[in-house]
């Protein structure tokens, strides 16, 4: 568990309504572009980069990359395994497991801080001396604004 506060999927990319008309091939690609950008934004939040998942899941970056972009579709057991991977449901990416969400909690300012989730991906690649180093500045920071 990252923190508490907001649910993950009140702060992931929204899925398309496919009510409407389910076998367009334009509703087709947009859903599966918010399928991976949610895919994505979990695997940030989680701090893996897209070479260590691709790794993991027996392919290269480049094929995660296209899943994640909506250029290739999700095989489901492919998606299966990426849920597995993340540390939840394949329902749970599709909106429909809410008891993985409630497990999944973050911390609330996230819902509005945008460029703080845009940092996630930085930080994963941060070395333990960079991390040692931002915290200790924010810190530091925190106590001139007391």
């Amino acid at each position: 568990m990252l923190g508490t506060g907001t649910p993950v999927s009140e702060i992931m990319p929204p899925l398309p309504d496919m009510s409407v008309n389910p076998d367009d091939p334009k509703s087709t690609k947009e859903f599966d572009r918010a399928l991976g950008a949610r895919v994505k934004f979990l695997r940030q939040v989680r701090g893996i980069s897209q070479e260590k998942l691709a790794e993991n899941l027996g392919l290269t970056f480049q094929q995660v990359q296209k899943y994640e972009t909506g250029a290739n579709r999700f095989p489901i057991a492919r998606l299966v395994k990426i849920a597995q991977l993340l540390g939840c449901t394949a329902s749970f990416f599709l909106g429909e497991d809410t008891n993985s969400d409630e497990s999944m909690k973050l911390f609330p300012v996230l819902a509005e801080r945008k460029d703080i989730l845009a940092m996630i991906p930085l930080l994963a690649k941060a070395s333990p001396s960079q991390v040692k180093a931002l915290r200790a500045f924010l810190e530091a920071d925190q106590g001139e604004d007391a």
